[in-house]
């Protein structure tokens, strides 16, 4: 299938978008349906980056972040949304990098800004949309600035 890049960002940012809509509302099924079943998800720990793979890793993660109390009232926000090609140059795979926020209504007005983060990921293209096959996020400061540099992107 031969997709403009405008069609391509355009279902590229669908997916972000229902990530964020599935992970705020609680909706566990919902965001594991985003991830292809060799998916893997990496996400800051104690100490250090902890990854988990498949579908039963990739839903204890999700299942753990609406199992924490606090993730209740918080809002997640992507912003500066940039699609590469993929790291196997494939027209249906792509490599995206995101910035994003996230705030917490429980005590509004005003939001509170929790923290700001990234998420470097790869994207591949199905029957169903676009779906995550492997996801990272991380909280965004000078490490990561110094390792996305370093990484010429």
């Amino acid at each position: 299938m031969d997709l403009t890049e405008s069609e391509i960002f355009t279902g590229i940012h669908t997916l972000y978008s229902r990530y964020n809509w599935h992970l705020d509302i609680g909706d566990t099924d919902g965001m594991l349906a985003l991830f292809l079943p060799e998916a893997s998800i990496t996400q800051p720990g104690p100490d250090g980056p902890v990854t988990a793979s498949g579908a039963g890793g990739v839903r204890g993660v999700i299942e753990g972040w609406h199992s924490n109390p606090e993730q209740r009232g918080r809002q997640h926000q992507v912003t500066n949304i940039v699609v590469l090609p993929g790291p196997d140059s494939r027209p249906d795979q792509r490599s995206v990098r995101t910035f994003f926020i996230v705030t917490d209504g429980r005590d509004a007005p005003p939001s509170q800004l929790i923290w700001c983060g990234y998420s470097s990921d790869v994207v591949v293209l199905t029957g169903d949309g676009w779906r995550f096959l492997d996801r990272e996020v991380g909280i965004w400061g000078p490490d990561a600035v110094d390792r996305f540099r370093a990484e010429g992107a």
